[in-house]
């Protein structure tokens, strides 16, 4: 029968021979323990955990291993009070640093821990008022091909592709859209990490809540290149200002299509709005989704 412990170069102890490698899907948070971990070691993260089995030999930084909960707290302190003093200008460049390139395969991988979705979720739920006020409107639907997923785009200044910021665009239209206390955003159709271009062609502009929802999605898609998206966006006519974004996922050339309305005015995205999207895709992707 095989050892199950073994000496480590790392600390010159006996450690299990078989160690869990742990990553949240939600921060990107990744840690080894000797034990399948079902709970983020990042404080207020509600991601959810996936463990895979690997040898204490193969864990070669001490980085690697387990991450005591104060480490993270301290790094989860500084990127908020980097956000409250206006570090990050837009969010566009907090997705940008969001670490979200990497095949869900590749173990070594560890993302940096300056962004965590829980920063972009509100207090209110998802909200859905499409039929009330685009009633009268003329609207004109734009859509992406399907797009295989790819590995992460580079990242340029969507405020740059666009000439002017979001928040300035949608203060201009008429009627005035539904105001929201986040703000309007630049908004990737095919995000970057999915790999999506930055460009003007790729861009529309829509809420906060909306860019979050769609950031959801995205997270769990990354990495996934078996599969495709298509986003399709409907607009004001002769305008970018999105009403409503529709996300489809499938297997290429597939028939079973996974489909999401957002409505892209929703005055809030919450941890349960952000856990209900996530678990609506996973159960998707287990059974329709995989590679």
């Amino acid at each position: 029968m095989a050892s199950t412990t073994g000496s480590s170069p790392l600390f010159g102890k006996s450690v299990p021979a078989l160690l869990y490698r742990n990553r949240c899907d939600a921060c990107g948070w990744v840690w080894t323990s000797d034990s399948r971990e079902k709970q983020c070691q990042r404080k207020n993260c509600i991601g959810e955990i996936s463990s895979k089995k690997v040898r204490s030999d193969a864990v070669r930084k001490p980085k690697d291993l387990h991450i005591a909960p104060p480490l993270a707290l301290g790094r989860e302190k500084r990127a908020a009070a980097r956000m409250a003093q206006g570090h990050f200008k837009h969010a566009e460049e907090l997705e940008s640093r969001r670490g979200e390139g990497a095949d869900d395969d590749d173990p070594s991988y560890a993302p940096p821990a300056d962004f965590n979705p829980s920063m972009r979720l509100s207090q209110s739920g998802e909200t859905n008022n499409l039929i009330g006020r685009t009633q009268g409107m003329t609207l004109a639907s734009t859509s992406t091909a399907f797009t295989r997923i790819g590995a992460r785009a580079a990242r340029s200044s969507t405020d740059a592709a666009m000439g002017s910021r979001a928040a300035d665009y949608a203060a201009g239209m008429q009627p005035a859209p539904v105001v929201i206390q986040e703000g309007y955003e630049w908004c990737h159709r095919i995000a970057a990490c999915l790999g999506g271009p930055t460009d003007r062609a790729n861009l529309f502009c829509g809420g906060f809540h909306a860019n979050t929802h769609m950031l959801a999605l995205e997270q769990k898609l990354t990495g996934k290149t078996h599969l495709e998206v298509q986003v399709e966006v409907r607009c004001r006519q002769g305008t970018v200002m999105a009403e409503e974004i529709v996300y489809r996922v499938r297997k290429p050339g597939g028939s079973k299509v996974y489909e999401d309305s957002i409505d892209s005015q929703s005055t809030g995205f919450s941890a349960d709005d952000y856990k209900r999207v996530r678990d609506a895709l996973g159960k998707w992707l287990r059974v329709y989704g995989r590679g």
